[in-house]
């Protein structure tokens, strides 16, 4: 797919991450009670093809490639294989193999700390 291709597919298609929360601040001694969450996120992440997706990136990917590597080589956390990165004027997308699954948004209420 071209950039240009990726762009309209990401955009077009439903987000997996839609309808979660992201924090907006944090203060140091917040607790889950009393953390300031921002409205519902739209979404980043887009699956554009059966076996691929395209995560918005606000900035170059570098970043979120260097933390992916970090993950996989550390941990035993299946990470998704990047493909490449994919620019449309000011955004950014990675695509990446799609990894079918629960996403953490999805469980996070149900993990025992």
């Amino acid at each position: 797919m071209t950039d240009k291709e990726i762009d309209k597919a990401a955009t077009s298609s439903p987000k997996f991450d839609a309808g979660s929360f992201f924090l907006y601040e944090m203060d140091p001694e917040a607790t889950e009670d009393n953390a300031v969450i921002n409205t519902p996120f739209v979404g980043s992440v887009a699956r554009i093809t059966p076996n691929a997706v395209a995560k918005y990136c606000s900035s170059t990917g570098q970043l979120e490639l260097l933390s992916a590597n970090l993950v996989l080589k550390n941990t035993s956390i299946p990470v998704p294989q990047y493909d490449r990165l994919a620019t449309s004027v000011s955004t950014y997308y990675l695509v990446q193999e799609y990894i079918p699954g629960r996403t953490v948004w999805s469980v996070w209420a149900g993990l025992n700390w």
